[in-house]
């Protein structure tokens, strides 16, 4: 729950499973007994949904998002119905993008060009562009996590080869470290960064790679872009 000054006032995670309707109808039903027990007398006006993948904006629709498996879930249209508030659906990376240039520091704020690299389980980017959200088409996700790095290089979720996903997201940073310790297997990337603070080697290594992945992917961007600003989120 936040006000419109991006301030939040009260935050829960759970995880993202099993069947999209039934975990989609559990969450309406979780923010419905939320804000009805700790915001009686407050007038919520709308829910963001942010979700990784293929959105169509104007039916609220998640196209397809191979990292959560998720394929032609109609998220406005469940959650709508169980909150009676409207709802809104946008690709995560592009949410982040939004935040940024609307409650991010003034340089950032005052920027009319703006890139974000959002790295989470996979990897993502917004693109503000004379103040405006770049999408591309009405479906378009307007994001690079999926140009090719490497041709040769692992499937990806998306079903290429070498993404620059595939080198530098949580998933790819947690897989290069536990195959080089697999009797000392991590989880998360903040497993991996407290290990390297500790002055696990092997931990700094990976998290260096996955730095290097990063600087190139948004080196290539930089050249083509010519953004203000690149804003990287996520844990690492």
């Amino acid at each position: 729950v936040s006000d419109f000054n991006g301030r939040i006032l009260t935050q829960k995670s759970v995880i993202t499973e099993g069947d999209p309707k039934e975990f989609l109808l559990s969450l309406a039903r979780e923010i419905r007994k939320l804000v009805s027990t700790q915001y009686p007398r407050a007038r919520v006006e709308a829910v963001g949904v942010s979700v990784p993948g293929l959105v169509d904006r104007a039916a609220g629709t998640v196209i397809v998002s191979p990292n959560l498996g998720w394929r032609a879930v109609p998220v406005r249209t469940l959650m709508e119905e169980k909150l009676e508030l409207p709802v809104y659906v946008e690709n995560d990376a592009n949410a982040a993008a939004f935040a940024e240039l609307w409650y991010g520091p003034l340089d950032e704020v005052s920027a009319r060009t703006l890139l974000s690299v959002l790295v989470v389980e996979g990897l993502g980017t917004g693109l503000i562009i004379n103040g405006e959200l770049h999408v591309g088409t009405s479906i378009g996700l307007g994001g690079f996590g999926h140009m090719t790095m490497d041709p040769k290089g692992s499937t990806c979720s998306c079903g290429r080869r070498g993404c620059w996903e595939t080198f530098a997201s949580n998933r790819a940073t947690v897989e290069r470290y536990n195959a080089a310790r697999p009797k000392n297997a991590v989880r998360t990337v903040s497993e991996l960064i407290s290990l390297a603070g500790q002055g696990d080697s092997i931990a700094l290594e990976t998290l260096q790679t996955t730095a290097r992945y990063l600087g190139d992917g948004i080196s290539s961007l930089v050249h083509g872009l010519s953004p203000e600003v690149v804003i990287i989120g996520g844990e690492i």
